[in-house]
């Protein structure tokens, strides 16, 4: 190897700081190729096992929020230029009616008896995290509630696991921010279910409750990641030949037909 060359440097002394120095900048011809996926976070495969999996209160929003989402203009130097500002102050969208927003629950790798409740804002199975109470520095209480809540969505899909299941259904959506009116539906997966329905949703709110999952299995779906057989929603087993049994106890919220 022949000597190498020092890198370019520039030292500021006392006598020429405020002289204008310009470097330029060129790219390197031999640099590595451009990884076109770097930006991106890849996780391995994991279980569709809610009740291990989520271990605190989480908040789902189908929507936008209620948060100021305007694009403000960026803090600039008091020598920086910037000839194309683009948008300023300008508000963005919040009409998300036209969308269909779909929430999918996979508890489907559980092989455990689980036992669970579905409300119109949460979802919750035995040995998820719990209610989550707290006071900050200024006094002021935190309180939020265990399992997954949720809301602004127009689909809620729960798919239950291999176990002997207990869910019971205390309501569902009751409205949406969209102009399809919501649906809930919940496959019972395989095992010998038990589902109870005691609650209501609104008065255009849909209730579909399979004790297994649909007849054509749509469901089921395999495929193979990273070499490996995994499914999603494929935990059912047989579609047919279960005794689960499905309970309800709710008043129609719907007008009759």
């Amino acid at each position: 190897m022949g000597p190498r060359t020092p890198p370019a440097s520039v030292t500021f002394s006392p006598s020429n700081w405020y002289v204008p120095f310009v470097v330029r900048v060129t790219a390197n011809p031999n640099g590595p190729p451009v990884d076109n996926i770097q930006p991106l976070k890849f996780f391995p495969v994991q279980p569709h096992v809610v009740a291990t999996g989520i271990q605190g209160p989480l908040t789902i929003n189908g929507s936008v929020g209620p948060e100021d989402r305007t694009i403000h203009h960026a803090v600039n130097l008091p020598t920086e230029k910037n000839n194309d500002p683009g948008p300023v102050n300008t508000p963005p969208s919040n009409d998300d009616s036209g969308s269909v927003d779909t929430l999918n629950i996979f508890n489907d790798g559980s092989g455990a008896n689980d036992v669970g409740t579905l409300t119109g804002n949460n979802f919750s199975l035995a040995g998820m995290g719990g209610d989550l109470h707290f006071v900050d520095s200024h006094g002021g209480t935190h309180d939020f509630k265990g399992g997954i809540n949720y809301s602004n969505f127009e689909t809620l899909e729960v798919m239950l696991g291999r176990g002997n299941d207990s869910q019971t259904v205390n309501g569902w959506m009751p409205s949406t921010d969209g102009t399809r009116g919501p649906m809930t539906i919940v496959h019972g997966g395989g095992g010998s279910d038990n589902i109870v329905v005691n609650g209501q949703g609104g008065a255009n709110s849909a209730l579909v409750v399979f004790g297994d999952t649909s007849r054509d299995g749509s469901r089921r779906i395999e495929f193979v990641v990273q070499g490996e057989f995994a499914r999603a929603a494929g935990e059912f087993g047989m579609l047919g030949g279960r005794v689960n049994r499905v309970k309800a106890k709710c008043q129609p919220s719907w007008p009759a037909t």
